[in-house]
């Protein structure tokens, strides 16, 4: 988790502590490794035509649990451990003795045992085996981590109520295929890239989902001013989430505002009509921005940044996403989330004294509107009046010097454009950032990939 994905490891390892994730971090090595043996179980039951849709929507949001700034909350971590076993054990009380003595991994079942101590030693045995070949140790861990990425993908497509069972069936594979000690680093490579491949096969499902859900995306004008009266930011790519909070906030006098990686809701038109503006940039400045905000913030994925003090009793937690301290909202059994006490809270603190005007951007050029521009952005760089499309994976926190913190700062020659994979969109919109003179229809930067929720 922390320090096998951080950029800027130390070598330290969740028996070294590093901040506050030790913790957290075990236990996301504990959590994966039950997936691991639950995803086996699930693989052997498909095998026989026993297929368990609980079990397949579990692997999906407590994989996506593990990735980076999610969950690290150790209570709710030992839950989803505990749940995993649950599940575990209802899919093995249903599978023939025959076939579980013959082909069940023999790491596949975990006791991790009742209390948080017992938890974290276990968990503390489950870091990435340094002994083993180090390109297996590689491409394991980006096929895992690859099959984390789509886990988020199909988790939110579900929650919309567009599911593909040969994903779920891929999940199981994997994590059946990591407890294989067997496997050369040849066939971890090309799992690897079959990973990939069908993370294009979920994003295209999540895409789909969003767009039949809540109209096609399309290039949208996004104001950055604010409307006197209560206000609530909602965070993270969770449309879903967003439109139910949507409908219960205007029943009860709330302004709705997105803030960090949901400017993409704007592009929808179902979402956008109802939506009070865009506050923020992206979660590397969370603590910059969230203090002034005079209202609860709802986090609902990945990109969640430790909360400070300023706004760390406003804060709220949806779905996937945990955090200590953090008041976290649950769904009833048939996926709805009452947001009420976040509603209650920004109608307690009143929200904006007065409207204030701010800037209109232009926001949400996701592949689709880039595909219909090709032809004009093909023929700008051909006569040189595009210099330079610079690409680069901005989910990570921004370098002086990068090419994103130049746009941010308005230093980046006029004539680039920045093709962001990320989460960059978030918070490159500025009004700092000219659009390209020569080329008035795509605003820079422009956003061509995903993270854990559109493109």
């Amino acid at each position: 988790m922390f320090c096998w994905q951080c950029e800027r490891n130390s070598g330290s390892t969740c028996r070294q502590p590093r901040q506050d994730f030790s913790q957290a971090g075990c236990l996301s090595n504990l959590l994966l490794a039950t997936l691991k043996g639950l995803g086996a179980i699930a693989e052997l039951s498909r095998s026989i035509s026993k297929t368990d849709r609980l079990a397949d929507r579990f692997l999906t949001l407590a994989l996506y649990a593990t990735l980076t700034n999610v969950n690290v909350d150790v209570l709710s971590l030992a839950s989803l451990i505990d749940l995993a076993v649950d599940h575990q054990r209802r899919l093995l009380w249903e599978l023939p003795q025959t076939i579980l003595l013959s082909t069940l991994p023999p790491r596949a079942l975990l006791e991790p045992g009742p209390t948080l101590a017992d938890k974290l030693a276990l968990g503390s045995k489950h870091y990435p085996n340094k002994l083993e070949p180090i390109n297996i140790v590689f491409l394991r861990q980006t096929a895992l981590y690859g099959l984390k990425g789509l886990a988020a993908y199909v988790y939110h497509a579900a929650k919309l109520g567009y599911e593909d069972d040969s994903l779920y069936a891929f999940v199981e594979h994997i994590l059946a295929r990591s407890l294989d000690s067997s496997l050369t680093e040849a066939a971890w490579l090309d799992l690897a890239l079959l990973v990939g491949e069908k993370n294009l096969t979920a994003m295209e499902l999540l895409d789909k989902a969003q767009a039949l859900s809540f109209q096609a995306p399309e290039p949208t004008k996004v104001k950055l001013g604010t409307t006197k009266g209560p206000a609530v930011a909602i965070n993270g790519h969770d449309l879903r989430d967003l439109a139910q909070l949507l409908t219960q906030a205007k029943k009860m006098g709330v302004n709705v505002y997105t803030h960090g990686e949901m400017l993409s809701a704007h592009a929808y038109a179902d979402l956008s009509h109802h939506l009070a503006g865009h506050y923020g940039t992206g979660w590397p400045y969370h603590s910059q921005e969230l203090n002034d905000f005079p209202g609860p913030i709802i986090f609902t994925a990945n990109c969640f940044s430790k909360p400070d003090s300023g706004y760390l009793e406003r804060s709220f937690t949806v779905g996937p996403v945990a955090w200590p301290g953090v008041r976290h909202l649950e769904p009833s059994a048939a996926g709805q989330l009452d947001f009420s006490p976040a509603l209650s809270l920004a109608l307690a603190l009143g929200g904006f004294a007065e409207d204030q005007d701010g800037e209109t951007v232009e926001a949400n050029w996701n592949w689709s509107a880039i595909f219909r521009a090709k032809d004009i952005i093909l023929s700008q760089v051909r006569e040189d009046l595009i210099q330079l499309l610079s690409s680069e994976d901005d989910n990570e926190w921004p370098q002086s010097g990068s090419s994103q913190e130049l746009a941010r700062t308005g230093l980046a020659p006029i004539d680039t454009v920045l093709l962001t994979l990320t989460c960059g969109k978030s918070r490159l919109y500025e009004p700092k950032i000219a659009q390209v003179l020569s080329l008035p229809t795509v605003p820079r930067p422009t956003r061509t990939g995903k993270s854990s929720g559109r493109g």
